[in-house]
């Protein structure tokens, strides 16, 4: 194995954010008993002077690599500003920029992507395989990430479900303004489930948020394996505890998270699994299940549509 670095994928508002928290609050307990020099571990935020200090886990110092769209790292890296370039052309220099960050096998670096995988210039890969340690991939109910997204980027569900089934879709695509973050083109959710999960470039783990809710020790532990970490049971149960949502929820409520990108909205929610039931119409949850109810299925998420089960909240 060449590389370290594992990349965290998800198609937005997944649980990619709470993932992190628990994966922070892990590497924090390998590196107070000393497990970083075992070999593998969780690449420790550098800007964090602290890490070994007792204390809640901070959501404003997770201590993961550099986001795969972070436009100061590839500015970092390239040597230029990035605005100079076309997005197709940032689209090109990113596999490489992504290598020149790897640390190596000797430390895993997880690096949070939303990018769908075949979305770089032609059929190439937006990551380099040959740099790339391993993939753990987060899935969330289409439904449930639908209500999610629309409360995130301040829209109606009406705008989010369809927006989910369009193949050109992208997040930081603006034409008008410079974001913190380099073009991410997602595709339709199914494209980007079936390319992210679909391929043998290298070693992929699936995790759905619903069971990392219903069983967090258990998987977190599988999902911790996975990021390079040795932890026990009871380690996770500790770590899991720390992040969990309404302990990060009120972090963000009396600190602030640095990551929230709209001053007016809350980056954590609800965090829960079926919200969808009581707050998607029943003509938006018809239209996501024929949307993806291939990807659906394969994955196991019943269709409402089929079992009679479908709210009636309205769509508007």
């Amino acid at each position: 194995m060449t590389s370290g670095t594992v990349w965290l994928a998800s198609y937005p508002r997944s649980g990619s954010t709470w993932t992190r928290a628990v994966l922070a609050a892990l590497s924090r307990a390998t590196a107070d008993r000393g497990a970083g020099g075992r070999g593998v571990a969780f690449d420790p935020d550098p800007c964090r002077r602290h890490r070994h200090s007792p204390g809640p886990l901070d959501i404003n110092a997770l201590g993961d690599g550099p986001m795969a769209s972070s436009r100061a790292a590839l500015d970092a890296v390239i040597g230029f500003a990035s605005s100079d370039l076309l997005p197709d052309d940032i689209d090109a220099l990113r596999p490489a920029a992504d290598a020149a960050v790897d640390r190596g096998p000797g430390r895993v670096t997880i690096r949070k992507i939303h990018d769908g995988l075949f979305s770089g210039p032609g059929t190439r890969t937006i990551v380099d395989p040959t740099t790339t340690r391993a993939a753990i991939y987060l899935v969330r109910d289409p439904r449930d990430v639908a209500v999610s997204l629309a409360a995130f980027l301040g829209r109606p569900p009406t705008w989010a479900v369809p927006w989910m089934a369009n193949p050109e879709a992208a997040l930081g695509s603006s034409a008008t303004e410079l974001s913190s973050e380099v073009r991410q083109r997602l595709g339709t959710w199914s494209h980007h489930v079936d390319g992210w999960t679909g391929h043998q470039l290298f070693p992929v783990e699936v995790f759905r948020y619903e069971d990392l809710h219903a069983d967090p020790v258990g998987q977190f532990a599988r999902l911790a394996a996975v990021a390079g970490l040795t932890v026990g049971a009871a380690e996770v149960t500790a770590g899991v505890a720390a992040a969990r949502f309404d302990r990060l929820r009120e972090q963000e409520v009396r600190h602030g998270f640095r990551e929230r990108p709209f001053a007016d909205r809350r980056f954590f929610r609800r965090g829960i699994v079926g919200s969808w039931r009581d707050e998607l119409g029943t003509d938006l949850v018809s239209r996501i299940e024929r949307d993806h109810h291939t990807t659906m299925t394969r994955l196991g998420y019943a269709l409402a549509s089929m079992d009679g089960a479908l709210s009636p909240v309205r769509s508007d």
